[in-house]
């Protein structure tokens, strides 16, 4: 009750373009409803092959009621690494003749570094005390990428 009381307030404020809400690993009917009254979703998950299954879930889920997700990867050695699961997840979809018209796009990848770990422990923003650092690159690389498909009206 109260749960779906905070969708409704969320809903009825209607004075921001956009409201991140993070809400953490699995499904569940909480998660849920935020999937159902979200019109852009991104799923930030790992390379982990249980992260993995657990993303395809959501896409199974997701490709018959939305239209897209972003995908994107947290802890990564290598950009190429999120490319190619985006793209092995594409193709399982596709074999396993969900919708044709859904459509996953990798949106990038976060590198593993120890710099997040540290200032989060010390509750500081890592992109204002690492600013050239990789990590704060491709958050920055991610943000341009979301901020251009708004732009654009395709999300």
């Amino acid at each position: 009750m109260l749960f779906s009381r905070l969708i409704h307030d969320i809903v009825s404020l209607d004075r921001y373009d956009v409201l991140l809400i993070d809400t953490g690993a699995g499904i569940n009917e909480y998660v849920q409803e935020f999937l159902d009254i979200s019109d852009i979703i991104m799923a930030i998950t790992t390379t982990d092959p249980s992260a993995i299954t657990d993303a395809y879930a959501l896409i199974k889920m997701l490709s018959k009621t939305k239209k897209e997700l972003f995908l994107c990867f947290n802890q990564t050695n290598k950009q190429l690494i999120g490319e190619t699961i985006t793209k092995s997840l594409k193709e399982l979809a596709q074999k396993n003749r969900l919708n044709k018209n859904f459509m996953v796009k990798y949106i990038g990848s976060i590198s593993d570094t120890q710099n997040v770990k540290v200032t989060g422990r010390l509750r500081k923003l890592f992109t204002k005390e690492f600013l050239s650092d990789q990590v704060t690159l491709d958050l920055d690389n991610i943000v341009s990428k979301i901020l251009l498909e708004l732009k654009r009206g395709n999300v």
